[in-house]
């Protein structure tokens, strides 16, 4: 083999890489492209669902969780703790308001066959 490759065979040791700097950033590289495609895939696949699997705090479920979780780390009184229970309460008003209105504005200029789709990509967000 010519002594100009990057890799040269070695009798009695095998494989000896010439140039360690080319095989450490070719290395690096290696691991990051195949950590962006696994991230990625399991990203688009469920991996964005896994990441929101808890109640947002606009749901009842969530609005609980969040009362009592903030209640016990900020030591919250019970007249704090109803005052945040009452603003989450407003909040998820508000959403449900906004997420509402939105929705009929977007149906309004659909066509038939276009909100069929459109609430099967509704429904199938909310699982």
């Amino acid at each position: 083999m010519s002594s100009s490759g990057v890799l040269t065979r070695h009798r009695e040791s095998g494989f000896v890489f010439r140039n360690q700097k080319a095989v450490c950033v070719g290395t690096l590289l290696l691991v990051f492209t195949v950590g962006a495609l696994v991230g990625g895939t399991f990203m688009s696949t469920s991996g964005h669902a896994w990441l929101h699997r808890s109640n947002p705090f606009w749901t009842e479920a969530g609005k609980r969780i969040s009362v009592e979780k903030w209640s016990a780390h900020l030591n919250l009184t019970p007249a704090q703790a109803e005052e945040v229970s009452s603003i989450l309460e407003d909040f998820a008003k508000y959403y449900r308001t906004v997420t509402a209105e939105a929705k009929a504005r977007i149906l309004k200029i659909l066509n038939e066959e276009q909100r069929v789709k459109f609430q099967k990509m509704v429904n199938d967000a909310r699982h």
